[in-house]
């Protein structure tokens, strides 16, 4: 077996004879093991590092395997444990199967049947992991409708008619909101790709490094805690099509590599030496003026016109005052069947939509309509003032929205909202990402960060634990 595609497995037993016994028969057998001596160690190894399975002992000293296991549900829900117990009780195998173990071994263990069981337990994580990337591929078959009845969404149409069943790359432009991701969509699946994957990558939500591995995967080695390689988007890809959003966010030094691929149409991992072909389909969309961009240095010009063979701009709502009608209709149907009202929208209220500006567009549109199918017409028209005299919808970040949708949705199943709750809870996602904001200014050098927002380093510790992203070290460590 390649020494990059092991398995890399935890084994977490009090009994350091085990964990050796074990380890042993593991690395006989190909595996790459890992030992742990209690539940916290554990903890700790599987927030900095990447496993395929975890052999897990019910008895443990402090933190016991059950409430590790119920842990690395909720945290790591696609990794399998395999959990081990010397005590003979079935109601201590029912306990672990509801808590999400997926087998059970008794000690002492025959190493033959250990290993079968073992097995057994990869190949069905296998064949779930092949079911759901065979499954990503076929929403494309219900995909949403681009819905418009204007001459300039028309033309829009009309070029992905023309140029859908083709090879050649395509920028998509417009401004937030306007539906870039729905062209994508749409081109794929007019394509004689729409039964491969879609892969849709958004370049302004992560971190260049992340945003690299992500793009082009890793190889065992390649930093501290790749413990098994892994491909990134373009393989995953295949011969399908890949989505660049908001590639205007992109830096430069990862633009390089963007072209690189499109030149060549061969990428290589991160950490690794073999080529690896790309026949993906690449797709891209920013909101930005990329020539303006170009002129400011802050975007490669050879890039620009290798993505730029044809050109899809979609325009804002406002220039495509017609589609208001049937778009309201469409959400109005969505939402009414979601929370099950039945709400209509009148004319006269038509025109009013139709009279405003929508600076967040379509997206705009959709979340008043939303708002109207849960609290009716008063309260949709005052969180619309509200948001005009904040300075519109369109500038709200994605916490703000992810806030008001929660609130939505409690209003919309009558369910109480606390003040005091609401309120700790939008505080600790605020606290939670301007500690990432931080981090990644200092670029992730913890006791760096610590100085800056004046802490000191055991609380940052502290904090970091308390809005579980401890895992962000795992950027200092290997670059990311």
């Amino acid at each position: 077996m390649d020494n990059t595609e092991k398995t890399a497995v935890l084994v977490v037993d009090d009994e350091e004879i085990i964990c050796s016994c074990l380890a042993s028969l593991l690395g006989e057998n190909d595996f790459i093991a890992e030992m742990a001596y209690d539940a916290e160690t554990a903890w700790e190894r599987l927030l900095q590092s990447s496993f395929d399975l975890v052999i897990l002992d019910i008895m443990l000293p402090g933190m016991s395997g059950i409430t590790l296991l119920k842990k690395i549900q909720q945290k790591f829900p696609s990794l399998p444990v395999l959990m081990l117990s010397a005590i003979d009780r079935s109601d201590i195998v029912v306990e672990a199967m509801q808590a999400g173990a997926w087998d059970y071994a008794r000690k002492p263990f025959d190493n033959t049947e250990l290993l079968l069981t073992i097995n057994n337990v990869l190949v069905e994580k296998r064949l779930k992991e092949e079911k759901e990337q065979l499954s990503s591929r076929i929403p494309n078959r219900s995909v949403r409708k681009i819905i418009f009845q204007s001459d300039s969404m028309k033309v829009v149409k009309e070029v992905i008619e023309q140029i859908a069943d083709t090879d050649v790359t395509v920028l998509i432009h417009g401004d937030t909101g306007v539906g870039k991701e729905l062209v994508a969509n749409r081109l794929h699946f007019l394509s004689r790709r729409a039964d491969e994957p879609f892969i849709k990558i958004n370049c302004a939500a992560l971190p260049e490094n992340l945003l690299e591995s992500e793009l082009f995967g890793f190889d065992r080695g390649a930093f501290t805690g790749a413990l098994r390689s892994k491909p990134g988007k373009f393989e995953q890809a295949g011969k399908g099509t890949i989505f660049l959003d908001e590639i205007g966010e992109m830096s430069l030094p990862l633009q390089s590599k963007i072209l690189q691929v499109l030149q060549d149409k061969v990428c290589t991992r991160l950490g690794g030496v073999k080529e690896v072909g790309v026949q993906c389909r690449i797709l891209a969309a920013t909101n930005r003026n990329l020539e303006e961009e170009i002129q400011k240095g802050f975007f490669r010009s050879d890039l620009y016109f290798r993505l730029n063979v044809v050109n899809i701009y979609v325009p804002a709502l406002d220039k495509r005052k017609d589609d208001i009608p049937l778009l309201v209709e469409h959400f109005l149907q969505i939402y009414n069947k979601r929370y099950g009202r039945r709400r209509k929208i009148s004319r006269k209220i038509i025109d009013e939509l139709l009279s405003r500006s929508w600076p967040g567009n379509v997206r705009e549109l959709e979340n008043w309509v939303r708002r109207f199918v849960i609290l009716g017409s008063g309260s949709a028209w005052q969180n619309i003032e509200a948001q005009s005299d904040a300075g519109t919808a369109s500038r709200l970040s994605p916490r703000e929205t992810s806030h008001l949708q929660e609130i939505d949705l409690l209003l919309a199943q009558n369910k109480p909202l606390p003040l005091r709750k609401m309120v700790k809870k939008i505080v600790a996602a605020e606290e939670r990402a301007y500690l990432l904001q931080v981090l990644e200014r200092v670029n992730y050098n913890k006791k760096k960060a610590s100085r800056l927002l004046q802490v000191s380093y055991k609380t940052f510790l502290s904090k970091l634990k308390d809005c579980g992203i401890e895992k962000v070290s795992m950027k200092e460590r290997h670059g990311f």
